[in-house]
């Protein structure tokens, strides 16, 4: 009887996990018939040939008192039905001497995986938020944030273009310029800063 009654329990939790613990570690999707606000920075880059358009984002550091990681906003919309899965990279980019370096990185599936690219719709505008962790204190944090689309089986990014069809460098979007600055704040260390790619 106390077997049959502790099968019955481990049932009952293997089916109520997935909810309570499994659903909550995925972020909810957002999907948008149209913009009610536009992003705080247009973007309008094509990816592949046509097949996805980051229409803009949207950016927040965070970490205080000395920013840890930079969120970013998307704002994409599919131009045609893909069936292949790609990943979104964004990388800080700096430079060491004449040698360009990665200073931080994330690279994941849309939504770290709760929404792939072969479930956009053309007709539909998807709001994903990932974050960036920066680089630790002592570490440098300067350089350019880059971001785009690649193929995870051949590592292959695709083709990424802006409004007039201008081949963009490293096949992504520059979102912004990051640099460490003195904070105003008595005990304040120096800590990353961003600024969005035009601000100079």
């Amino acid at each position: 009887m106390l077997a049959a009654l502790a099968a019955v329990g481990l049932a009952a939790f293997a089916l109520l996990a997935p909810a309570r613990y499994v659903d909550p570690a995925y972020p909810r999707v957002a999907l948008l018939a149209n913009l009610e606000q536009l992003p705080a920075f247009p973007a309008e880059a094509r990816f592949g040939d046509g097949q996805f358009e980051l229409l803009g984002y949207d950016l927040e550091v965070s970490g205080a008192p000395q920013p840890r990681q930079l969120t970013i906003t998307y704002y994409w919309r599919a131009l045609e039905p893909s069936a292949k899965d790609f990943t979104v990279f964004v990388h800080l980019l700096g430079q060491d001497g004449s040698k360009a370096v990665t200073r931080a990185q994330l690279d994941t599936y849309p939504a770290y995986g709760a929404y792939p690219t072969s479930w956009w719709r053309p007709d539909r505008i998807f709001v994903d938020r990932l974050t960036l962790p920066l680089p630790a204190p002592g570490k440098s944090a300067e350089g350019e944030v880059i971001t785009g689309l690649y193929d995870r089986a051949n590592n292959s990014r695709m083709r990424a273009t802006d409004r007039t069809g201008r081949e963009l460098p490293h096949f992504g979007v520059n979102l912004a310029r990051c640099a460490r600055v003195p904070r105003r704040a008595p005990g304040d260390g120096a800590g990353p800063t961003a600024a969005p790619a035009g601000a100079r």
